[in-house]
């Protein structure tokens, strides 16, 4: 079951890029510059605040 999850997933990281690249293509045609940056920092927000919760969960599991 293992050694099946491994290509499936790597397929389907392989279709998420491809549909984010489209998804965001479409939408920077659809806002400005300015708006551009403002999500660009906010989801490099959400991203920072993944890898805090990511960061806390994995010090607590090595105690």
């Amino acid at each position: 079951m293992a050694i099946l999850a491994l290509p499936v997933s790597f397929l389907a990281s392989m279709a998420g890029g491809i549909a984010s690249g489209i998804a965001g293509r479409q939408v920077n045609k659809t806002i400005d510059g300015s708006q551009v940056e403002k999500l660009f920092i906010a989801l490099m927000v959400i991203i920072i605040g993944i890898s805090c919760c990511n960061t806390w969960a994995f010090a607590h599991n090595l105690t």
